[in-house]
């Protein structure tokens, strides 16, 4: 389902009226589509915020923007998305942090004053606990991993416009 800005729509006098894809323009509507897709799959196994920066460049030059955000929408909403991996995010960070309290302040660059890095903060965690995970963020929506674009439904080109019913 599209949300309402990404609707196109003409107002009347008396009715509103969906303004729906042209026939005419059906080649590079189906091109555009057939690219998006292609991005998706290429992104499966990586990062969301990798795969929202690939397709902002994707549209970064393109005139028709509500239509590609209604494709790209459409595919979103059937793709998969899974956390790096299984673990309890909030806890792990909650007991990082805690574990990393009596070694305050921590910085970026040592000086005479402050020589408590992060880099070796987080070497004794992972001497004492074991392995660190590859993203301490991997519950956010940004850092999600693509599993996959979505089986339940057929996203071939032409469903994908058939779909977005713009």
């Amino acid at each position: 389902m599209l949300t309402s800005d990404l609707v196109r729509f003409d107002v009347g006098e008396c009715y509103v009226t969906p303004r729906y894809l042209k026939r005419r323009h059906a080649g590079a509507y189906l091109r555009i589509a057939q690219e998006v897709i292609h991005i998706y799959d290429s992104y499966v196994g990586k990062q969301r915020f990798e795969l929202e920066a690939a397709l902002d460049e994707y549209e970064a030059h393109r005139v028709g923007y509500k239509i590609l955000r209604g494709l790209v929408k459409i595919l979103d909403g059937f793709a998969e998305y899974d956390p790096p991996e299984k673990l309890d995010y909030p806890a792990f960070r909650s007991r990082l942090f805690e574990f990393a309290e009596e070694y305050r302040p921590i910085v970026r660059h040592p000086d005479l004053m402050h020589q408590e890095v992060r880099d070796s903060v987080l070497a004794r965690f992972a001497k004492e606990y074991g392995t660190l995970p590859c993203d301490l963020y991997g519950d956010l929506r940004d850092h999600a991993v693509l599993s996959a674009r979505g089986e339940e439904a057929p996203l071939g080109v032409e469903w994908c416009l058939a779909a977005a019913e713009i």
